[in-house]
């Protein structure tokens, strides 16, 4: 891994974000602990990727194209012979020890044999900064460093809270599978790849976490969620009196979820981000669709189970927007256009009784030209603001509907012959004001008549403040 020195020998958690020969995940040197960082691996409460950087302390990685591996930004300045060189003397026992961390690290002790100088077989390997004990590793050693797996821990507090980690050795440094632990119970179980090589793992976050019981398994590619992978939140309340602080993979249907914000997600991820084709469920509701940028975005279905409300057709950012169909159990089934979460432009609705609309729509409701049938067999074509008659309309009443509906009906109006009653004209919030053949006659009539003239004022008031112009 490339490191960043400062002058001191010693630097922050910061990402290496371009460095191009680096491995999996950013590592750093921080106060003789090596960190790293997954930059926004894991997801919020609800849909979308925590904006925040979260950092996970782990274990140094093996300097890539190098056949020396290193722990740390510095180096030592002492003079060494190029057999010992990166090993340092032990206080206790006079072994030579590979010593990952460099000229921070002022004490090193050796609990095991030596064999031709070097620390060898079983032992525990221990490092020391100013008195203080900063980490120890122990393992089989084998000419002075760990030979295949180990385990370090990390005793000295650190600003990356890297606890302990179990597993794979390669020339000294951890490399391969293993497990790593956080002091705030947050676990990693992985492999550590050359940088830019697509590797599966394991990351669950523990009991002090903010994010307790959240966990990601899948594929990654430098550190981030890349390819294939399943991401669940939230805890329901069974694990809790089971004392399980993490979620089984039979995390999937909504009786599983606690009341809180428990979802689960399983599809495909890009630089972090659900990118693809995935499936989405909380208890609140499930999605099947495309994503972009860690939102719905593309062609998709949904159901809401509280109402059992069921949409197919497109999103843009989590929201409906394009055509789509929308059934909202025992009262309407929408098919059309929709824009900005709502009914808007042309599409038609078919109601639970019977009635139904084709035409336009705005904000969700019935606003616009188009043609409303009644359940009565009345059909209505021409213009309406939230379900009701305003401006010109030809409103056919069959004589059924005319007899059970008598008191609403106009004077003005007329039979066209003994089944068929007919209003046409300019309308007013339902009501028939002036016979008009079309809405051009209706204004020109309305050039010389005051009352009119105010039907048609109304309307365009009306019409301005749902449209604005």
């Amino acid at each position: 891994v490339w490191w960043y020195a400062s002058s001191k020998g010693a630097v922050s958690c910061k990402g290496l974000y371009n460095i191009t020969t680096a491995f999996i995940i950013e590592v750093f040197y921080c106060h003789l602990s090596v960190c790293f960082e997954i930059p926004e691996l894991f997801m919020n409460q609800k849909h979308s990727l925590k904006s925040s950087m979260l950092k996970f302390t782990l274990l140094p990685l093996l300097f890539l194209g190098t056949a020396t591996p290193v722990w740390a930004c510095s180096q030592s300045n002492k003079d060494k012979t190029s057999e010992t060189k990166d090993y340092q003397l032990t206080s206790n026992s006079q072994c030579f020890i590979f010593n990952n961390i460099g000229q921070e690290i002022d004490k090193i002790t050796w609990s095991g044999q030596c064999q031709d100088g070097y620390a060898s077989g079983t032992g525990t390997a221990s490092m020391y900064s100013k008195g203080e004990l900063m980490l120890h590793i122990d393992g089989e050693y084998q000419h002075g460093m760990v030979k295949d797996k180990g385990i370090i821990t990390w005793d000295a507090e650190n600003e990356c809270e890297v606890k302990r980690y179990e597993g794979e050795f390669k020339d000294g440094n951890p490399f391969g599978q293993g497990i790593t632990d956080f002091t705030d119970g947050n676990r990693y179980v992985g492999p550590t790849v050359p940088r830019g090589t697509p590797y599966k793992g394991v990351f669950t976050w523990g009991e002090n976490s903010q994010w307790n019981g959240d966990r990601y398994e899948g594929e990654f590619i430098s550190g981030q969620k890349h390819g294939f992978g399943t991401y669940t939140s939230g805890m329901f309340e069974e694990w809790r009196k089971q004392g399980i602080t993490y979620k089984p993979e039979a995390f999937k249907y909504p009786t599983d979820f606690d009341s809180w914000e428990g979802y689960r997600y399983e599809g495909e991820w890009k630089d972090n981000n659900r990118n693809g084709n995935g499936s989405f469920i909380s208890k609140a509701m499930k999605y099947d669709g495309q994503w972009r940028d860690d939102l719905k975005n593309g062609y998709g279905k949904a159901q809401w189970f509280e109402n059992n409300t069921r949409y197919e057709g497109f999103w843009v950012d989590d929201t409906l927007e394009g055509k789509g169909k929308l059934t909202y159990e025992n009262k309407y089934v929408y098919e059309g256009n929709f824009k900005a979460g709502k009914k808007n432009g042309i599409g038609k609705i078919v109601y639970q009784n019977g009635a139904w609309y084709e035409g336009e729509f705005l904000n969700n409701d019935v606003t616009g030209k188009g043609e409303l049938h009644f359940v009565s067999g009345s059909v209505s074509k021409g213009s309406l603001i939230n379900g009701r008659l305003w401006g010109f309309n030809t409103l056919t009443v069959p004589k059924s509907a005319y007899q059970l509906y008598i008191d609403k009906r106009s004077p003005l109006g007329k039979w066209i012959n003994d089944n068929t009653f007919v209003e046409q004209g300019w309308y007013v919030d339902d009501k028939l004001i002036f016979v008009c053949q079309n809405e051009v006659d209706c204004k020109s009539q309305a050039k010389t008549d005051a009352t009119k003239r105010q039907a048609i004022k109304k309307f365009e008031q009306k019409m301005h403040e749902l449209y604005g112009s």
